[in-house]
């Protein structure tokens, strides 16, 4: 039974279908800014995928603004369900890695050199942790837009989530992203990792708008391989989700 709806859950996200109608896409790159790996995902509304495809390469490669520096790694892109709003989610993409390296590919993602910043907040346990002891401040109020970004274990396989929530405080969202990954952890069977990643967003979701970042300060070394374990390692093509291929991105010299 178990392999039967492990065959089933591949096979619902083996094809790609191409949107025929204007749509939202969420699109996650990396930037290599003075030292530190910039990951970023962002919001696009296009009539198509090419269009979306066009619109992330024009934010993700190589600009001269404020945001930083070259774009490293290859563009992700997930077709969104529906339109950014509280609860929607904005980029979702699947992992059939060896059983060993489930913990690997986790650490790397959710804390291997994550830098502290003022704009995101890390619950390693939450899960169990209690609303009394989540980090110092977040329940000073602050009411916007937040994302939030967890994983779930279905079958063999590790599906991560980044979906949008709308709180009074960076405590609500904590609150409201444990209830959201409990509830989908009791809908999929897929039980909840545990650890999420809460990022303030600097405005509300829009075309362009970013929905999540997070900075890693790995050793110089280390950057190729953690590029290589977020954007390639044991990804699983779906019927949403899909790689721009950058000339060997994955693999250039950072």
């Amino acid at each position: 039974m178990r392999d039967t709806r492990l065959a089933e859950w591949v096979a619902a996200t083996a094809a790609v279908d191409e949107p025929s109608d204007i749509g939202w896409y969420g699109a996650r790159g990396f930037h290599h800014v003075r030292g530190a790996l910039v990951e970023r995902v962002i919001t696009v509304r296009a009539s198509s995928r090419d269009n979306a495809i066009a619109a992330a390469r024009a934010d993700f490669l190589p600009h001269e603004d404020d945001r930083g520096g070259p774009c490293v790694g290859n563009i992700q892109l997930y077709a969104m369900p529906e339109p950014p709003g509280h609860g929607a989610e904005v980029f979702s993409v699947g992992r059939m890695p060896a059983r060993r390296a489930r913990s690997r590919i986790l650490r790397t993602i959710m804390r291997e050199a994550v830098l502290e910043e003022q704009r995101l907040i890390q619950v390693p346990d939450a899960s169990t942790r209690t609303l009394s002891t989540v980090p110092v401040g977040v329940a000073q109020p602050n009411v916007g837009w937040y994302s939030a970004r967890g994983f779930h274990h279905i079958f063999d396989a590790l599906e991560e989530r980044v979906f949008l929530i709308r709180a009074s405080s960076r405590y609500n969202a904590i609150v409201v992203a444990r209830e959201e990954f409990h509830l989908y952890e009791a809908q999929t069977g897929g039980p909840f990792e545990g650890s999420i990643q809460i990022y303030q967003m600097p405005a509300p979701p829009r075309h362009g708008a970013e929905v999540f970042s997070v900075s890693r300060a790995p050793a110089r070394r280390a950057r190729p391989r953690m590029v290589h374990t977020i954007c390639c390692e044991s990804i699983v093509h779906g019927r949403r989700f899909m790689q721009v291929q950058e000339s060997d991105t994955c693999d250039r010299e950072i």
